[in-house]
Parts: structure tokens; C-alpha cells; sequence
């Protein structure tokens, strides 16, 4: 790992994750780290990636760990997030992602930051 972001200093700047197992958390950062490159980023934008990422991830596998527990009580399991509900229906829609790419950054918060953060380190892309 080349970052100096741990769970302890991740839940300290994070601590809607503060009940999250510190192994979970590592877990994260440590993808987060292999996503990154510290002399793309350099030092400071790296560990601010890596917290962004590995904030994302986590708040992605909590939405699919609710998902698949609501699935498992009603039989039936989403699609994707949360779009919309009614009212007293209770309808529920799921939104799928528009395309290949960022997209999936763009569900979370944190996912914003860290696509942020790449976009001022990287050029824009030509597809």
C-alpha cells in the first residue's frame, strides 16, 4: 500500500463509516489504492482519491448489501438505485446506469469527489 490513509484516520474524516469494521474499511482503501497511482496523483490528491474511492465502495456495498436484504424478504431483487417512490403505493423504481464509464461514480457523494479529483489530474479522455 503507498497511502497513508488507514481506517482509523479514514473513519476521523468519515464518520458516518464510524460503525464500520476497520477491516472493512481497510479492505476498501486497500482497492481504492490499486485503482490510484500516487505519482499520477501525487502525495496529498492520492490519499484524498483513495479516501473518496474507498468512501464510494463502501457506501455502494451498503446499498447492495440493504438491496439484497430487501430482495431476500420480498423474493425479488432490484435492479439498480433507488430513482423514485410514491406515496402510499409504495412503488419503488430502480435506476439503471445510461451507459459504460463514470456513471456509476456519479451514485454516491463521495464518488462525485473522487471523479473530481481524477478529472483535475487527468486530461479529458477522447473515446
Amino acid at each position: 500500500m503507498t497511502t497513508t490513509v488507514t481506517a482509523t484516520t479514514f473513519k476521523d474524516r468519515f464518520t458516518v463509516f464510524s460503525s464500520v469494521a476497520d477491516a472493512t474499511v481497510t479492505a476498501a482503501i486497500t482497492e481504492a489504492d490499486r485503482w490510484t497511482n500516487d505519482a499520477a496523483y501525487g502525495t496529498d490528491r492520492h490519499d484524498d482519491a483513495i479516501r473518496y474511492l474507498a468512501a464510494h465502495l463502501l457506501a455502494l456495498d451498503a446499498q447492495a448489501n440493504a438491496a439484497a436484504s430487501a430482495a431476500a424478504s420480498a423474493g425479488a431483487g432490484p435492479s439498480g438505485p433507488v430513482s423514485s417512490k410514491a406515496g402510499l403505493s409504495a412503488s419503488i423504481s430502480y435506476a439503471v446506469p445510461s451507459g459504460a464509464g463514470d456513471d456509476w461514480f456519479a451514485s454516491t457523494v463521495w464518488g462525485q469527489r473522487f471523479l473530481s479529483i481524477e478529472r483535475r489530474v487527468f486530461a479529458s479522455r477522447i473515446l
